[in-house]
């Protein structure tokens, strides 16, 4: 068993209000275990073997009447994020300490990689 993060798409933002105990509360129901939310941001740790995304979103979906992209990351993967450093000090200074990550669903294909981002 693993130690997971769900990243919920859109949730509480406009009128997408929704308690942690109601977040918790559906992962429970697909019987996750150790199950918190980190405050109102809509993301959401537990434990689990190998969670399903899509039944994630189901769920998600049934409780709350709209759906809800979910991102699934190991606690390890998001360690490794955050322990990596890619950038200059001067980049890093540039940001005013406020670096930003984005995390995507699948991985990108080699030749949207090999473009890289534009300036």
């Amino acid at each position: 068993m693993d130690r997971w993060v769900a990243f919920l798409r859109a949730i509480n933002t406009g009128n997408r209000r929704v308690t942690g105990d109601r977040l918790m509360g559906i992962f429970e129901s697909l019987g996750h275990t150790e199950v918190s939310s980190f405050q109102a941001s809509g993301n959401v740790l537990f434990t689990a073997g190998e969670p399903d995304a899509s039944e994630i979103e189901h769920a998600l979906e049934a409780g709350l009447g709209y759906s809800v992209p979910t991102m699934l990351r190991t606690e390890g993967e998001i360690r490794r994020i955050s322990n990596e450093s890619p950038f200059t000090e001067a980049e890093l200074r540039s940001t005013d300490g406020r670096v930003q990550v984005m995390l995507l669903r699948d991985p990108m294909s080699p030749e949207l990689l090999a473009e890289g981002l534009p300036d």
